[in-house]
């Protein structure tokens, strides 16, 4: 069984970063955040729907599954590429490497509070509550991103500038 999942991850994360690079390339970071943040609600809807049902189908699992790969993977390769792009180019490895172990307690720290939710609430609920959340994050990414360009601009030429 644990094949299967990770052959899941593999196949929907290949095909969710595959389409991310062409989107950057073609449309820019902001319209590909904005559209990652809007492809948040037909990931969220079939887990939501999956969590009301008995006995999920194992066909059904790996739709819902691959759905919730593919197009999740969009805000993670976006996000992704804007840490490497809004690393210090001086000291671009540390800044990285924050903002790795930064994500990464938050991840942690939202698995243990999932996990206290999801005990509480039923499947549906925890997933309607994870999902508006989640979308909420991408759309504040969204709001944000001119605001932080800014800032790096501004680090970015005082950096230059010091030598």
């Amino acid at each position: 069984m644990m094949s299967w999942r990770v052959g899941f991850i593999g196949v929907g994360t290949l095909i969710g970063a595959t389409l991310t690079i062409w989107f950057l390339n073609r449309f820019g970071y902001k319209a590909t955040i904005l559209t990652s943040a809007f492809l948040m609600v037909p990931t969220v809807i079939p887990i939501i729907w999956m969590g009301t049902l008995e006995s999920p189908s194992l066909l059904i699992v790996f739709l819902v599954t691959l759905n919730g790969i593919i197009l999740p993977s969009f805000m993670g390769v976006a996000f992704a590429a804007s840490r490497l792009k809004w690393s210090s180019k001086t000291q671009a490895a540390t800044d990285y490497t924050v903002l790795i172990v930064i994500a990464s307690a938050a991840g942690s720290a939202a698995l243990g509070i999932g996990g206290v939710l999801a005990e509480h609430l039923d499947w549906a609920l925890y997933f309607a509550v994870a999902g508006v959340f989640v979308t909420s994050c991408c759309f504040v990414f969204y709001l944000l991103f001119d605001r932080i360009e800014a800032l790096v601009d501004h680090r970015d030429a005082a950096e230059l500038a010091v030598g």
